[in-house]
């Protein structure tokens, strides 16, 4: 059982260190054609990308040993991914063909507080008190 957990802990920062990998990834390439040619909005892509962040981190804090880290979860969640927002527009700003942009922040940022919704569902609809 305990090293069932600590595999689990692993595992679950692990797919956080990929996915800040990831993002840092696609956002030092100069240009993203990519992104033109989906017929979704770019700042949907933002929060939708930085909301899974938050929801990765959100995993991790949930099973920390530190009832503090626990209790916090969500507050830790959005902060770290709004952080790492902040940092990956600023990297933008040094990739060629990019710019740090402040809407795609704000996109991300409330792409990152979408978690909270969980928070309020879980209580009202699954009775979860944590």
């Amino acid at each position: 059982m305990f090293s069932q957990l600590i595999r689990k802990k692993v595992f679950y920062w692990l797919l956080v260190i990929s996915y800040m990998s990831l993002i840092f990834y696609l956002s030092s390439i100069p240009s993203i054609d990519i992104v033109t040619k989906i017929p979704i909005n770019d700042k949907i892509l933002h929060a939708a990308e930085f909301f899974i962040l938050a929801a990765l981190l959100h995993m991790c804090f949930n099973i920390a040993d530190n009832k503090m880290i626990n209790k916090n979860r969500y507050f830790l969640a959005i902060t770290i991914t709004t952080i790492y927002a902040i940092s990956d527009e600023f990297h933008q700003s040094f990739v060629p063909g990019r710019v740090a942009d402040i809407f795609d922040l704000t996109a991300d940022s409330i792409g990152a507080s979408i978690i909270l919704i969980f928070k309020f569902v879980n209580k009202k609809y699954f009775n979860i008190s944590r």
